[in-house]
């Protein structure tokens, strides 16, 4: 989470304040692929969702699907734009919901 989150802060950073529209399009410049996920309670997966509004502006924790992927907030206008996610709403032992991190 922490190394895909720094790739989209060096894009950020080269593109003079923007986000990719999608984290796959810094990817080839920076980790390769999409990292895969193997959270509680799901398969492995790299899928990515993209939420491209501002509909979940007031309460992100909406968005989470429960996926056991990413969840990744493109719309420039949204108070969430260019958060990365885990799409996951188990928590782990004794501790705090996944998509929380």
């Amino acid at each position: 989470l922490q190394a895909f989150r720094a790739g989209l802060q060096v894009y950020y950073g080269g593109k003079g304040g923007e986000y990719p529209k999608e984290p796959a399009l810094l990817i080839p410049a920076m980790i390769r692929e999409v990292p895969e996920l193997h959270l509680p309670e799901h398969d492995r997966t790299a899928r990515v969702t993209v939420i491209n509004s501002k509909k979940y502006d007031k309460d992100f924790s909406r968005a989470v699907d429960d996926t056991g992927g990413w969840l990744y907030f493109s719309n420039p206008e949204s108070d969430n734009y260019g958060l990365l996610l885990l799409d996951c709403s188990h928590a782990e032992a004794g501790g705090s919901e996944f998509f929380k991190y």
